[in-house]
């Protein structure tokens, strides 16, 4: 399997790490278990950056595979949608979390 840069392993945590924000400001509920792996890969990506990243090859499998976890559909990111105070809010949000998933999943799934 071929590795992603550490620029790209950078991106991927920034991008995630604003989505996690993201859905945390606007959620009045307790986040689905897709969260779980979203947080899982900025963690692993942390650990390897504390090691000068060592390890960039496993990395990007373990990536790779807490992506397509957190995208199967029990996990609940495919899915995903916050129950807001109107219609016009609601689309607007979901919109926004789309357009985070889609980035996250072209920056994830291009090896």
């Amino acid at each position: 399997m071929k590795e992603y840069s550490i620029e790209e392993l950078e991106c991927i945590r920034q991008q995630m790490e604003k989505f996690i924000f993201f859905v945390k400001e606007h959620n009045q509920k307790p986040l689905p278990r897709c969260f779980h792996f979203c947080n899982l890969i900025i963690k692993n990506i942390d650990i390897s950056e504390a090691n000068a990243w060592d390890g960039r090859e496993e990395l990007s499998e373990y990536i790779s595979q807490d992506w397509k976890a957190a995208m199967e559909i029990h996990a609940g990111l495919p899915e995903y949608y916050i129950l807001c105070k109107t219609n016009f809010e609601t689309k607007k949000i979901n919109k926004e979390i789309y357009d985070y998933i889609v980035k996250l999943d072209k920056l994830i799934s291009k090896l």
